[in-house]
């Protein structure tokens, strides 16, 4: 039926991984309450946090758009000078989101800062 099956059940797995994080999303946005001192009905909340890190999502474009490269990052401390984020991104034109929760030590201010190369 299908010219090439192997391309056509590559594409299909890659809708399906699409699917299931806009699902993940979806689920993470509708369960965000209102009084956010109080984490403890949030989809993910961990009462003693397992320091596993933020998952990353990297982009081949600055858009966060299209394919994506997923991966567990323990640790937000990137400086990447001509070099890739992941294998199969472009070093120039990329985009990263994670997403996760952060544990605080206690309540307060707290200042996170990024720098970018094209002022994004």
């Amino acid at each position: 039926m299908y010219a090439n099956k192997e391309l056509w059940e590559k594409l299909n797995e890659e809708l399906r991984k699409l699917l299931e994080e806009i699902n993940e999303l979806k689920a993470l946005h509708a369960s965000k309450p209102e009084d956010l001192t109080d984490c403890t009905g949030i989809l993910g909340y961990e009462s003693e946090g397992q320091g596993d890190g933020l998952v990353g999502f990297y982009y081949d474009n600055e858009n966060f758009e299209g394919p994506f490269v997923k991966r567990l990052d323990r640790q937000i401390d990137i400086n990447l000078v001509n070099e890739s984020p992941v294998d199969g991104i472009n070093f120039e034109n990329f985009s990263i989101k994670w997403v996760g929760y952060l544990r605080v030590p206690k309540t307060g201010k707290y200042t996170f800062i990024s720098k970018s190369d094209d002022g994004h």
